[in-house]
């Protein structure tokens, strides 16, 4: 039986390990797992130290090939990225409209996408580049970082007043001062 822990308790289960769970994510004190297998987003909602059995959150088509996500960040929105270099974000359930604006080298590579309720804007990771990429939650362009380490990363952490970033590569935490 697959399930996670919290504090040493068994809080969820249910966790179908044939669907491949790519993602853990929580908002609002809810738990979201995306499973590649089936292109599913489940919502678990906490009740007490446990949480309920998902129930399927995405109610329109992924619009993306489910194998090709590379990261889940919420928000009260959804945003995952791809293999591919693009931002799927949804809303309630449903595609929302989002596009890139003013970045004059799109992604081409892996994406991945990291933001927050208490965050002002959205982070893109393209390790295939090195770059950091910081975006407007309406797709507009604010700037972006380069840095070899950036080319190993597997993730990124931005500290709540959005002035530095962390990346982990390889054993080494690295961060970069953001404008």
């Amino acid at each position: 039986n697959n399930a996670l822990y919290l504090d040493g308790k068994k809080a969820l289960e249910g966790i179908d390990s044939t669907k491949d769970p790519a993602f853990l994510s929580s908002f609002g004190g809810n738990a979201y797992v995306f499973y590649r297998g089936d292109g599913a987003l489940l919502k678990h909602v906490r009740n007490g130290s446990t949480f309920s059995a998902g129930t399927s959150w995405i109610r329109s088509a992924l619009g993306f090939p489910k194998d090709t996500a590379t990261s889940l960040a919420i928000d009260g929105k959804v945003w995952m990225g791809t293999t591919g270099g693009r931002i799927i974000v949804f809303s309630q359930g449903t595609r929302f409209p989002f596009t890139v604006k003013g970045l004059t080298e799109q992604f081409t590579g892996a994406v991945i996408v990291y933001t927050t309720a208490d965050l002002q804007r959205v982070y893109v990771l393209e390790a295939s580049k090195n770059r950091l990429v910081v975006l407007n939650k309406d797709g507009t362009y604010v700037a972006s970082y380069f840095a070899p380490e950036l080319g190993t990363s597997t993730g990124i952490l931005i500290s709540t007043d959005e002035s530095t970033a962390y990346f982990p590569s390889g054993s080494v935490v690295y961060s970069i001062n953001l404008k």
